[in-house]
């Protein structure tokens, strides 16, 4: 017995990755990432209907055997094709004669439609099973399942996309959800996976349909794929022994040759179906090669000989891969057999080389002659027939008893299949830069935020792609059929360079190396020229040695989608938008990218959903139109997220009085308090998370200064719950314009572009502030004497305090600690301090017109005056924000602390945090986070809002709250403070409210209050 270690792809053994799952807790969830094990192997293991098999079965077997004639055991090892387009036509009354006179005991399904196909199956099953109750053992060449022969069939990306995502779970999930489809459908044994290594971009026929170029790789995938069959019911087919990746010609069109020598042969071709013998696969089909490393005879189809077949595949000797399953020959039509050997004589060298199933022969009644004869010679052993016929009759066995009721219980949740196709094209989409290009290019990967885009789509339209990137990014979309002429080229690099950035799509998904792969000619010189006026990224969706075609001198980045289908249009869009994943890597190595190239690349921006929330948003259109009416503010922003996806993204109004400039979604917004819980609150959790901030210790333990002895008693609990007796504010500004009053020293007008060169804090555009207000300011709070702790007062001055703390624990400034731990891994960079660092001016709504401290409108800089004396970084304001980055944040915070693999917060300290602190009282804040009210019509929230929900409110006419009951986040934004900081309309009217009562009764929730 042999210990072998399960280690990252690429080491000779990893195919048993795939297996962990399924062989220590059945069918794992997709996408997750495993621990490398290790698992104890002992050699072959057997195919799962004969694992499963009883003495009963095998008695069974020998007995029907034993009851009829040699012609019954050989039409037993027929498998004849079916099509099943027409009900009853021609194709049926064919395969009804050979069932009825020939004993044929199988079909292979071939196109059709699926209730046709059923009934089909159905009446030949019961022909067949009127002798001697055996009915057919069928089977259907569905690689990516029944889509690939039915017209109605599901269908999954091919082989090649799924060995992109370098995970077998995505191979097991496929292989079980084709299993239970094909169950459904009538059908046993699955013709695949495809197990051959594509090592030669030049091949004709297997290239998409193998998982890559890297032996390990496709064996792990394939032997996922298998296991996740057998858990769907159906009997998985490896092919085609001994290999066919290695070749330039179609075995359907000629016999190829396999030049490599046993050495190449052991290291590169046979190892996938080794790791499938050693995983349990059923059966396998041999391919029509010549392989000289393998067998000299001169001319000899692989699939006929006894060395390769007999010997090699089926034998135990040293090399040997001692297979105990059903063994199929390939189509015996293909030119690769029919070609080499006359009919009927092929049947027969086919059973002597070992094969146990003969596919697609052309003609059953003389084949079946020719076998009757070669028993009755000598020449072929009746004990070879059968063998042959008790593996065919156990293997039906075992799929009788597959009743399809699991498959039927599984497929009945469509959501889950169509989950499960969205899911795998986020994770196959293979993102990859040139090798040459300059370090930092134009065109990014995604696009950035709030960008205006051309999108070029060639060949087919590419309207999925358009559709689906409209709802994240402006974009104008042109078709050609092909790529126009030269001389046309000036005119349509014109109309696409009329925006910065362009996307040109292949869409023409091809799988022949003599079509360049669906690449037009003259792609790359186009290319070229294009870059030379905009910056552009290109979209293959098709084969990735499509790559090759696209040019030496192109520089953006390039996403291969392997597809052209819907789905993966739409899955593209949303990568390059942000909104998905591309986290596949290249599965072959193809242009100047090697095999296992591609970035990785997680989503970054907010889902969007299909806009079904028609009624909920003509009632908020009509709220926030009302409310513009009343001058409740000037403009407003209103994202809403139902299930993880935005459901509503709605400006407005304008930014600022004047009305020169419309709201728009990437409008920032000065977000007041909402800083204490997008900022502080969260920071101080991941402190208190990590062990180096202690709630209930004193503060005066943890602060730098020193403070007045009983406020250094309170506790951080108490102060983020607002319970440590502190005052609600102290206006320090008011000291700072009383002392320039009667001083003229204190603030003084500074040109933006001038350094200040003495001591001073710009709190201002055109003003700054002697510095050494700032240690007034702070020795103010340090001496405040607070009221007894325990009652609850809303205070900004406990922030002032937390921010040292964390400073200083931590051992950087807030804000760099804030972009660093928390808008950073989220990959967000429309949040944060200072927004002239990050933001355009023209995009941040002004807040107040301030006549007596900073003698400006305040545009950019925090309202605050407190934050401001402290350069516009504090732990109670200072934030700004968009819509979406906010709501992104709230969301990765109703999901536990966790969006899609970035983790910011553990699930403990969230709930330590958002829960009510106090709850044996009236007190319904959590640490730092505001609660539903406990009365009626009281709170930040509307009163369908969840006891479980929580967010924050700001002064300057924001809110952010999130339900993980409701599944619910809901950002407002606006900035009703401007021009008058006076005008309460926002509030007296409870629009923020009204509105959050409309989405919640839109999804159908109630009042919390019973």
């Amino acid at each position: 017995m042999q210990r072998i270690s399960v280690g990252a792809l690429g080491a000779r053994t990893t195919f048993l990755w795939a297996l962990i799952a399924l062989t220590l807790g059945g069918c794992a969830q997709p996408g997750l990432d495993k621990n490398t094990e290790a698992l104890e192997l002992s050699g072959p293991r057997r195919p799962i209907f004969l694992e499963e098999a009883t003495n009963t079965d095998f008695l069974w077997a020998d007995s029907l055997i034993d009851a009829n004639s040699i012609a019954w055991q050989l039409g037993q090892l027929f498998m004849v094709p079916l099509y099943s387009r027409e009900l009853h036509g021609t194709s049926f009354d064919e395969v009804q004669a050979l069932v009825r006179d020939h004993f044929v005991g199988g079909v292979i399904c071939m196109q059709g439609e699926a209730a046709i196909q059923r009934q089909h199956l159905a009446e030949l099953d019961s022909l067949a099973a009127g002798p001697c109750g055996v009915g057919l053992l069928t089977s259907m060449d569905a690689e990516w399942g029944a889509a690939m022969r039915l017209s109605d069939g599901l269908g999954f990306p091919r082989a090649m996309a799924i060995g992109a995502t370098a995970n077998p779970l995505w191979a097991q999930a496929v292989g079980v959800a084709v299993g239970q489809s094909l169950k459904l459908d009538g059908i046993d044994v699955d013709f695949a996976p495809v197990a051959d290594v594509n090592n030669n971009p030049a091949n004709p026929v297997i290239g998409t349909r193998s998982y890559g170029s890297d032996p390990a790789l496709v064996g792990v995938m394939a032997t996922a794929f298998s296991r996740g069959l057998q858990a769907g019911g159906v009997m998985g087919c490896g092919k085609h022994f001994p290999g066919h990746g290695d070749t330039d010609i179609d075995s359907h069109h000629g016999l190829p040759l396999i030049t490599g020598d046993s050495t190449r042969l052991s290291e590169v071709e046979l190892p996938p179906f080794r790791d499938l013998v050693y995983g349990g696969v059923d059966g396998m089909m041999t391919a029509h090669l010549v392989v000289p490393g393998l067998d000299s005879t001169s001319g000899l189809p692989a699939s006929l000989s006894p060395i390769v077949v007999g010997e090699m595949l089926r034998g135990n000797g040293p090399g040997a891969l001692g297979f105990e399953g059903l063994i199929f020959t390939d189509a015996l039509t293909m030119a690769g057999a029919a070609d080499a050997v006359p009919p009927g004589k092929r049947e027969v060298l086919a059973l002597l080389a070992g094969n146990d199933v003969l596919l697609f022969p052309s003609d059953v009644p003389l084949a079946l002659d020719s076998l009757k004869a070669a028993v009755a010679s000598g020449l072929l052993d009746s004990a070879v027939v059968r063998a042959a016929c008790r593996r065919v009759l156990l293997a039906g066995r075992w799929a009788d008893r597959q009743d399809g009721q699991g498959a039927q219980d599984s497929l009945d949740t469509q959501g889950a299949i169509d989950d499960l196709q969205k899911e795998i094209r986020a994770a196959m989409l293979t993102v990859v830069q040139t090798p040459h290009a300059p370090e930092s290019t134009p065109t990014s990967f995604p696009l950035p935020p709030y960008t205006r885009v051309s999108v070029l789509n060639l060949n087919r339209s590419g309207a999925a792609f358009c559709a689906e990137l409209r709802k994240s990014v402006d974009c104008d979309c042109v078709h050609h059929k092909n790529l126009p002429s030269k001389k046309d080229w000036p005119a349509l690099i014109k109309t696409l360079a009329k925006n910065s950035l362009v996307i040109v799509n292949v869409v023409d998904e091809s799988n022949r190396p003599d079509r360049r792969f669906g690449v037009p000619a003259g792609l790359a010189a186009f290319l070229s020229e294009l870059e030379q006026k905009s910056a552009v990224g290109l979209t293959l969706f098709t084969s990735p040695y499509a790559a090759a075609h696209v040019g030496d001198d192109f520089s953006g980045p390039v996403m291969i989608a392997y597809h052209q289908d819907k789905l993966t249009l739409e899955a593209a869009a949303r990568a390059w938008s942000g909104t998905g994943d591309a986290m596949g890597q290249m599965p072959v190595a193809a242009g100047p990218w090697a095999l296992g190239d591609g970035q990785r690349i997680r989503m970054s921006r907010l889902p969007r959903a299909g806009g079904h929330w028609s009624e909920i948003q003509v009632r908020l259109d009509s709220l926030m139109n009302d409310a513009l009416d009343i001058d409740a503010f000037p403009g407003a922003r209103l994202l809403v997220l139902h299930r993880g996806e935005v459901q509503v993204d709605a400006s407005y109004g304008h930014l600022d009085a004047s009305k020169t400039s419309a709201v728009a979604a990437e409008s920032v917004y000065d977000l007041a308090s909402i800083t204490k819980v997008a900022a502080t609150t969260v920071l101080t959790a991941q402190a208190v998370e990590s062990g180096l901030i202690d709630l209930d210790a004193p503060i005066a333990t943890m602060h730098p200064a020193e403070l007045n002895k009983e406020l250094g008693t309170r506790n951080l609990r108490q102060i983020l719950s607002h319970t440590a007796g502190l005052p609600s504010w102290i206006p320090f500004y008011q000291s700072v314009v009383a002392a320039n009053d009667s001083t003229a020293t204190e603030l003084y007008a500074c040109k933006k572009s001038e350094m200040l060169e003495q001591c001073a804090v710009r709190i201002a555009d055109l003003r700054a502030m002697d510095c050494r207000w700032v240690d007034t300011l702070r020795n103010t709070i340090y001496n405040v004497e607070p009221l007894p702790a325990g009652r609850y007062r809303y205070s900004d001055l406990g922030y002032y305090l937390l921010q040292e703390i964390l400073e200083s624990r931590l051992g950087a400034p807030l804000d760099e600690l804030a972009r660093k731990r928390i808008y950073a891994p989220l990959r967000l960079n429309s949040i944060g301090y200072t927004p002239a660092d990050w933001s355009r001016p023209e995009r941040i709504a002004p807040t107040e017109l301030d006549t007596i401290f900073r003698m400006e409108m305040v545009c950019g800089r925090v309202h605050d005056p407190g934050a401001a004396m402290l350069g516009g970084v504090a732990g109670h304001a200072g934030l700004f924000s968009d819509a979406h980055d906010l709501a992104l944040l709230m969301e990765c915070l109703r999901m536990g602390g966790e969006w899609y693999g970035t983790r910011i917060l553990g699930t403990e300290a969230l709930a330590v945090f958002t829960e009510r602190t106090w709850p044996e009282t009236k007190t319904r804040r959590g640490l730092g986070w505001d609660k539903p009210g406990l009365d009626p019509d009281t709170g930040a929230s509307s009163d369908q809002a969840s006891w479980q929900s929580f967010g924050h409110s700001g002064f300057t006419g924001t809110l952010a709250w999130t339900d993980p009951e409701a599944e619910l986040t809901f950002i407002f934004l606006s900035n009703r403070i401007h021009p008058d900081p006076t005008n309460k309309t926002l509030i007296q009217e409870g629009i923020r409210t009204k509105a959050m009562s409309i989405v919640y009764g839109g999804i159908g929730v109630n009042s919390r209050f019973k």
